[in-house]
């Protein structure tokens, strides 16, 4: 991308997430230990190949979730948590997993959501929150889970850097 940055404070932690990311993916993906890992971003002199090779095939095997998380992010950093319901927000977010899921299964990459593990008995505002974290958790599992959240929290914040900081300073005063 090349959009101009106007707000350069943001730019210099666009590549400190990413280090993050590597971190969470190496431990979590990969199952390197916390030293194992950051000793290869110190070695790499930052996120190398190898890394983000790694950090590109987790994306790309947990896309359905990745996906979903980058859209929750997204619609979190827009929406003003102010003036919001809860259940709405709670609403968009289990849909929009909901839409990534099903999307998945019509591409043919796997079917996440199995109405077989619904949680019948349980009010609907609990009960397909859990059951849409249930599939996915079966799915991909925690670690897995771990890593496409930070990988699309990289992914949003580098997003919003460099076509949209104004939406990053917004969200951070709401936030403090």
């Amino acid at each position: 991308m090349n959009a101009p940055v106007h707000n350069e404070g943001y730019q210099r932690y666009v590549k400190y997430a990413w280090m993050f990311t590597s971190v969470i993916v190496l431990v979590f993906g990969r199952g390197l230990t916390p030293w194992e890992a950051i000793g290869r971003l110190v070695e790499d002199q930052g996120v190398g190949s190898e890394t983000a090779a790694t950090i590109g095939f987790v994306a790309g095997y947990t896309i359905p979730m990745t996906v979903g998380f980058i859209a929750i992010f997204y619609f979190l950093l827009k929406v003003d948590m102010n003036d919001a319901d809860l259940k709405q927000v709670t609403g968009v977010c289990v849909g929009i997993m909901i839409a990534t899921a099903v999307a998945s299964h019509l591409l043919g990459l796997g079917q996440i959501l199995d109405l077989s593990t619904y949680y019948s008995g349980v009010h609907p505002a609990l009960g397909v929150p859990a059951w849409v974290f249930a599939s996915y958790f079966n799915v991909y599992g925690f670690p897995l889970m771990i890593c496409s959240l930070a990988i699309a929290g990289s992914a949003i914040f580098t997003f919003f850097t460099y076509t949209e900081p104004a939406t990053l300073d917004t969200a951070l005063r709401r936030l403090g």
